[in-house]
């Protein structure tokens, strides 16, 4: 698992803890709730709003199960369409957010 693999997985693990659905053990769970939280406050201090709604319209749905990267990918055409910009925008700030995260987490994406 790479890095960035790694940072989407605590989207949708956050998702989980923020459900209800999962509560985190271990140290490195907490860490990674912390790091969204964090990556969070970040781009809302910024006035990045919509970029953590992207994050969460296409991450948050379905937590708890596997999803595959098609999913993902029509997720990604609802947001740019109902934002409205182009899905590569969408993809730019998924990024940000992704590197944001990565940061606090200590990883290179």
């Amino acid at each position: 698992m790479n890095g960035r693999d790694y940072i989407i997985a605590a989207f949708r693990y956050y998702a989980a803890v923020e459900s209800k659905r999962a509560v985190p053990k271990t140290a490195a769970e907490k860490k990674d709730v912390e790091a969204v939280e964090q990556t969070f406050f970040i781009l809302r201090k910024q006035n990045k709003e919509h970029i953590v709604n992207a994050v969460k319209e296409i991450y948050f749905p379905d937590a708890g199960k596997a999803a595959k990267r098609e999913t993902y990918g029509l997720r990604v055409k609802r947001v740019a369409y109902d934002t409205p910009t182009t899905e590569r925008t969408v993809y730019r700030w998924i990024n940000k957010a992704v590197e944001i995260c990565a940061r606090f987490r200590g990883l290179r994406v």
